[in-house]
């Protein structure tokens, strides 16, 4: 199981060695994956608290963390959840060398949102605002892909467009 794995192991003593402290631990649902309580949880209780140096935080990067994979004036004009998925490519390249690469090591090889289904199975929503939005986001992302893709290789391009969906399904902008 995901909680009794090397890779959940290495991704523990990560988040104690990164000064994460919490009290939820990987765990099984299923076909699901994600977190439960370790103990029990009293009212009031912190569940995660974390140092920002711990967290890929773009306002912390004081210029482009990625310069191998895009230059510096396409980062400064690309959305932020384009610059978070070119940092996480950059640092997913590194592998054991990556100060993330036990929490890179967790993330999905893929994401199951409506952005990758078919039109079959977005017809079967029969919800024609929803299939709009999907087919706005893959047209944003074809643009930023398309402008991003002269300085990246085909293999990383197609990593960058996953790790959108990552970053989208796992991270927020907030003020």
């Amino acid at each position: 199981s995901l909680a009794e794995s090397a890779t959940a192991t290495t991704f523990a003593q990560w988040l104690e060695t990164a000064g994460i402290v919490t009290c939820l631990g990987l765990a099984d649902f299923g076909s699901l994956r994600g977190t439960m309580a370790t103990a029990d949880i009293a009212e009031g209780e912190t569940l995660l608290s974390l140092p920002r140096s711990a967290t890929m935080d773009l306002r912390l990067a004081e210029e482009c963390p990625c310069s191998e994979l895009v230059d510096a004036s396409t980062w400064d004009r690309v959305p932020w959840y384009l610059q978070l998925a070119l940092w996480l490519v950059a640092e997913e390249q590194k592998g054991e060398a990556s100060p993330w690469a036990a929490y890179i090591a967790q993330l999905p090889d893929q994401v199951d949102t409506p952005f990758s289904w078919t039109p079959e199975e977005l017809d079967k929503l029969r919800y024609p605002a929803m299939v709009d939005a999907v087919c706005l986001q893959r047209k944003q992302f074809r643009e930023l892909l398309d402008e991003v893709q002269p300085s990246l290789r085909e293999d990383v391009l197609e990593r960058v467009e996953r790790a959108m969906l990552v970053v989208l399904s796992r991270a927020v902008e907030s003020p």
